[in-house]
């Protein structure tokens, strides 16, 4: 970027000169004049946008058509310390033909989901204070970050899957049937690079007999995913493919300089793996790329996140992820992503981590211990009934329960459930790089018991009941889920407060593979013979991402200097030199929601799918004020009129031909009495399609009149 500032500003200048002396005629009284004044400023823009790559992160906007996806990034980078540090990063991209647009996340792009075609306006932005030094993409890559100002929908991901699952003869499978998605997994080969791992261990990981580090048998991935979805989801070996992708040449040869050229490794090996094994890479729903080390700062990274939910199964094309790191656990962990579930996150040391919960796949585990009870709701394979999930709250009838453990089959002998849930509004995730979501979501209540799954986890987090907080999911996306929280490890005759009421939890037992829990005021805890008992300490494990078990990685000195605290159980056996001050994890009290964002008066207010202070900052009030009233300062003189229209449509025609139904948002004035209905289709969206493919609940407020028949 930088050799080309200088013919940056002299183009600039020149075009901006142009614009002066071409209106030097126009007075400022002249309505003329204002109208080819914000004419030739229109022209400027768009000369900015043909200019393209060169003005790119300037002060300037751009629009572009692209499709839109989620993104999730297991980041890496060594401290000061030493110690591999590691973050767990979400951002979206929006992919334009073989140009990548990286966007911030926000409130906006919350809105849309994977695969969906985006008309787009966008501005650069500065990375946030707390990515930097993570080697982001577009840091690698040397272009901007991009905030969104406007975003619209041209077509919905549902229009393209349709299309795909017609072209390779699939559907959608019934919900409760077992579920045998296809995965195609890739090694790449290039001439200057050591192969990652080799086929016969993909293989073995995925459907084999897989063992651990310490030769110890584990649960592969077909059999940990039909354990935790109760039969409902598993890998077949006929439905596995893996091969090695011969890249053609080493990596500078192949992708240039880029420093992490991902979309282009994808793009290449996609095409590769068809020629060379006459696979057809779109056929398959689940495309995983095993990479070696090619110069990204991190272990995997996941696109497309949530577009493989069990509900949309089989998904032809619809996944794929980049791995760098090539344990089993990581697999899992990254095909859980596209399955739509998020991290669980926990404390760690006195810190709330991203993914901190050791005893899950998706937090910290390291292990194949499945899914927690709460992401197996997310994922259908759980429902509100008798033995399965069971709903409690301070009105409910029910006090006592019994739960079955989470690893063994549903409605085993005595169990009532595997899991309560139980509604809290105001509870706010400790996990601080989670709480853009707001507070609310339902604090989840499980037993783990000492077979199956379990056995992958340390004793710590065997015969021990959980509470976790499943996080609030996005109502416009919700097969995209927030994660979990661990909140609370517990043994019979210790209690939790419950946020929000009086009332307590309270393990009575734990025996015979079940755990006896009561809910409610003290009266309950005698009626199920609750005595009271200190709580365990806290968990002593070794942070999976850390490579503790690593030979000599571990010893006395290390130890002491820096890694008891994310290898503790490999340390254990080296004394430390004074005694330990990490405090024990405490049961977290419930962070207050924020306080309510004060509202603009009736009758002025921003259109929330509009950034309106970027807006405000790049001078587009002209072409979006019907939209940001109250931060361009358009409201309405009178306060019995509660909109205006926006100048970029012909709204008088608009009235006059009928049309208020279909751009009453941006005519509101205009059409304020030309329509008895207030409920308009935002001219934006493609609400037919969104209709047609049963969008409504996501969609269903820009496609008011559409959706209004449903």
């Amino acid at each position: 970027m930088a050799p080309t500032a200088p013919i940056v500003k002299v183009a600039l200048l020149f075009l901006v000169s142009t614009v002066a002396g071409e209106a030097a005629s126009c007075t400022a009284a002249s309505a003329g004049c204002e109208a080819k004044s914000e004419k030739d400023a229109n022209t400027l823009l768009q000369t900015h946008i043909r200019i393209g790559p060169d003005l790119e992160g300037s002060s300037h906007t751009i629009d572009i058509k692209c499709t839109f996806h989620r993104v999730e990034s297991e980041q890496t980078r060594k401290g000061a310390d030493g110690l591999l540090k590691i973050l767990d990063f979400e951002f979206s991209e929006c992919t334009a033909g073989k140009k990548t647009y990286y966007l911030k996340e926000d409130q906006l792009t919350e809105r849309f989901g994977s695969g969906d075609e985006l008309s787009l306006t966008l501005a650069a932005t500065p990375t946030p204070p707390d990515l930097a030094k993570w080697g982001t993409p577009w840091e690698l890559d040397n272009v901007p970050l991009y905030s969104v100002i406007a975003m619209s929908l041209l077509k919905p991901e549902a229009e393209t899957e349709a299309v795909k699952k017609e072209k390779y003869g699939v559907s959608f499978m019934e919900s409760g049937a077992t579920k045998e998605p296809k995965l195609l997994a890739m090694i790449l080969k290039y001439s200057d690079k050591k192969l990652p791992i080799t086929e016969a261990e993909v293989m073995n990981s995925l459907v084999g007999k897989p063992m651990d580090a310490a030769g110890k048998p584990v649960a592969s991935i077909a059999e940990m995913w039909k354990t935790a979805s109760y039969g409902q989801l598993t890998l077949r070996k006929e439905h596995v493919t893996v091969v090695t992708v011969d890249m053609g040449g080493d990596l500078a040869a192949i992708h240039g300089s880029q420093k992490c050229p991902l979309t282009d490794i994808a793009d290449v090996a996609l095409q590769k793996v068809q020629r060379q094994h006459s696979v057809d890479p779109d056929s398959y729903t689940f495309r995983e790329l095993f990479m070696p080390s090619v110069g990204c700062q991190f272990i995997a990274r996941v696109r497309d996140n949530g577009l493989a939910h069990p509900s949309k199964l089989p998904n032809p094309g619809c996944c794929i992820s980049w791995y760098q790191g090539n344990d089993i656990a990581t697999i899992a962990h990254e095909l859980g992503h596209q399955l739509g579930l998020g991290h669980a996150g926990g404390e760690q040391n006195g810190k709330w981590e991203g993914y901190g919960d050791g005893a899950a796949v998706m937090g910290n585990s390291g292990a194949m211990t499945g899914y927690t009870i709460g992401a197996r709701e997310q994922s259908g394979w759980l429902s509100v009934k008798r033995g399965e999930i069971l709903e409690w709250s301070p009105e409910s009838s029910d006090s006592t329960f019994t739960l079955g453990p989470v690893s063994k089959p549903l409605n085993q002998p005595g169990a009532d459930a595997v899991g309560i849930k139980i509604a809290c509004r105001n509870c706010m995730p400790n996990v601080a790089s989670t709480r853009r979501g707001g507070a609310g979501g339902h604090l989840m209540v499980s037993f783990r018991g000492d077979e199956g799954l379990t056995n992958g986890v340390g004793k710590d987090y065997q015969n021990k009941v959980f509470v976790h907080l499943m996080r609030k999911v996005n109502k416009y996306y919700p097969l995209n889920g927030r994660g979990s929280e661990l909140w609370w490890i517990a043994v019979a005759g210790n209690s939790y407060q419950l946020p929000e009421t009086s009332d307590k939890l309270y393990v009575c037992s734990i025996s015979g593979g079940l755990a006896k829990i009561a809910i409610g005021p003290p009266s309950v805890a005698q009626q199920c013979g609750f005595t009271s008992k200190p709580p365990p300490p806290a968990p002593c494990v070794d942070m999976a991402m850390y490579g503790c078990g690593q030979k000599g990685y571990a010893n006395e000195w290390s130890c002491n200097k820096h890694l008891r605290d994310v290898c503790c159980k490999a340390c254990s056996k080296f004394p430390a030199n004074s005694p330990s001050t990490t405090p024990r994890p405490t049961t977290p009290a419930p962070t207050p929601a924020p306080r309510p964002t004060p509202q603009p008066k009736p009758g002025c207010s921003d259109n929330p799918r509009f950034n309106c202070g970027l807006v405000k900052q790049y001078n587009l009030c002209n072409t979006y004020g019907g939209d940001c009233q109250a931060t361009c300062k358009r409201c309405p003189a009178s306060s019995q009129s509660a909109c205006v229209d926006d100048r970029q449509f012909n709204c008088a025609a608009v009235k006059q031909y009928n049309l208020c139904n279909q751009y009453g948002d941006e005519c509101c004035t205009s059409c304020e009495g030309g329509s008895s209905s207030s409920c308009f289709d935002n001219a934006r969206f493609n609400c037919r399609a969104v209709k047609k493919y049963n969008l409504c609940g996501k969609y269903g407020d820009d496609c008011c009149a559409s959706c209004k028949a449903l």
